[in-house]
């Protein structure tokens, strides 16, 4: 009887590499130290923290379509806005048209974390990225952004089939 495991596709393995990668990239570049911003951060969950990074796209938002947004239930975005409103990181403001209808926006605090954390992993990377040829920084960039282009377009596709 043969115990051996089937082999992965060589892109599986490519996958894991390139998830070792980054991780010791970012380890190395300082992305895992402790900035203001993962101070607030680490009090926060994956869909609070997706929830303040979608508020800053499209601010305004009901929080309705924020739950829609996030793939979560009207009572798991209703728990995790008022956590939100008591750190100080979003205010509820009325529609105008509908005052029954709550908008959400992100308070000048979240605002200035988001743009703090931004800022951070940006240097991180250019600092990590600066390490190669500019030529071999535009492959990298351009290769990804290719199959982020390549995805979208799947998606896109299965949604109209």
């Amino acid at each position: 009887m043969n115990s051996e495991l089937p082999r992965k596709s060589e892109t599986e393995d490519l996958a894991v590499r390139f998830l070792r990668v980054l991780d010791e990239a970012f380890r190395h570049v300082g992305v895992y130290k402790t900035s203001k911003a993962q101070n607030m951060f680490s009090a926060l969950n994956l869909n609070q923290l997706r929830a303040l990074v979608l508020l800053q796209r499209e601010p305004g938002m009901a929080q309705k379509d924020l739950a829609t947004q996030l793939e979560v239930t009207p009572a798991a975005i209703s728990t995790a806005v008022k956590y939100l409103e008591k750190l100080s990181l979003i205010e509820r403001r009325p529609d105008d048209e509908d005052g029954r209808t709550m908008r959400l926006y992100l308070s000048s605090k979240a605002e200035s974390i988001l743009e703090h954390h931004r800022t951070f992993r940006s240097k991180s990377v250019a600092e990590l990225l600066s390490a190669l040829p500019l030529s071999e920084q535009h492959i990298i960039v351009e290769a990804l952004e290719r199959a982020l282009a390549a995805k979208a377009a799947d998606f896109a596709k299965q949604v109209c089939d």
